[in-house]
C-alpha cells in the first residue's frame, strides 16, 4: 500500500501544479462517450476513488515535415 500512497501524493502534487498553471481540465461525461481533447497531455480516469486508466498523448511530429 506504500506504493499506492506514494502515487496518490505524486498525482496530487502534479494536479495542483497543472491547476495553478491553468492547464488542468476535468471531463465529467454523464452517459456519453468521453471526447478527448486534441492536444498533448496525460489523462487519468477515476471512478469515485478508483483509478481506472492513465494514458499519455504526445505531439512529436512536425506536420510540415509530413507534407500536411
Amino acid at each position: 500500500m506504500k506504493e499506492k500512497a506514494s502515487f496518490i501524493e505524486c498525482y496530487n502534487a502534479k494536479r495542483r501544479e497543472f491547476e495553478d498553471s491553468g492547464d488542468f481540465v476535468v471531463i465529467l461525461p454523464k452517459n456519453e462517450p468521453i471526447v478527448w481533447p486534441n492536444s498533448s497531455g496525460v489523462y487519468v480516469v477515476w471512478e469515485k476513488n478508483r483509478l481506472l486508466y492513465i494514458g499519455m498523448r504526445l505531439n512529436f511530429l512536425d506536420k510540415r515535415a509530413m507534407g500536411v
